[in-house]
């Protein structure tokens, strides 16, 4: 094999690399991958606040239980004076009947309050076990991703290796003077520091050569590659 035929074999190992270097950051399942984690931080997100709910719930419980103890004690007690005989004026047994009737009035909303206290825990008990199931799929989404994006990884990292490895001998082959223009190119324009003339054009850019470019370039010492002017990549001609 000619230097400039190493080159071209160089650089089409080069080409294969770097495709397989960008199929790898970019498998579909890193997508999915993606998918999941902002579902679980949405669920997570979204969880925090029913718990914020639910902990302001039981705190309006609390009141409301307090609150209705503390009224039926009350009446309890207004009860006992009506009935204690120690209360003999009309006009006091009246006010005290009256007070009762207000308090079983609260009382009554306390109850009707607390049964709504107890609705709301039972539809944010159901929300938090709706957002455990969808938190669950989440993980299985993302732990299925990750397995795939890991065996497509190791997969791809097989065939880097094999094509490193061809690399590697086929560097060898080609002078370090045209190694380093050809690695100096490559950085600066691409990932393609080498390219065929396919008929008058340059297979890096594709523009058209002239015939006088092609004259020189056909004129380059055995086992030297002139540059496009277009491009300034390395022109390969076989021919």
């Amino acid at each position: 094999m000619s230097q400039l035929e190493s080159l071209v074999a160089l650089q089409a190992l080069d080409s294969a690399m770097d495709t397989l270097h960008h199929d790898r950051e970019h498998l579909p399942e890193r997508a999915a991958l993606g998918d999941a984690a902002g579902q679980i931080a949405e669920i997570l997100e979204q969880a925090s606040a029913f718990r914020t709910s639910l902990s302001e719930l039981g705190t309006s419980e609390a009141s409301a239980q307090a609150e209705a103890e503390s009224t039926m004690s009350r009446i309890k007690e207004l009860e006992n004076q009506m009935r204690g005989g120690n209360v003999y004026a009309v006009r006091d047994l009246q006010a005290i009947a009256h007070q009762v009737a207000t308090l079983q009035d609260k009382a009554t909303h306390l109850d009707e309050l607390q049964i709504g206290l107890m609705e709301e825990r039972e539809r944010l008990d159901a929300e938090v076990r709706g957002l455990a199931a969808k938190h669950r799929d989440a993980i299985n989404a993302q732990n299925a991703a990750t397995r795939v994006i890991a065996a497509a990884e190791h997969e791809i990292d097989g065939r880097v290796a094999k094509l490193q490895n061809e690399r590697d001998v086929v560097a060898q082959t080609v002078t370090q003077a045209l190694l380093s223009d050809y690695e100096h190119l490559r950085k600066r324009l691409g990932g393609v520091g080498a390219a065929l003339l396919v008929g008058h054009r340059c297979g890096g850019c594709q523009l058209e050569l002239s015939n006088g470019e092609i004259d020189a370039l056909r004129r380059q010492p055995e086992g030297s590659a002139g540059h496009c002017e277009q491009c300034g990549r390395l022109i390969v001609i076989l021919d």
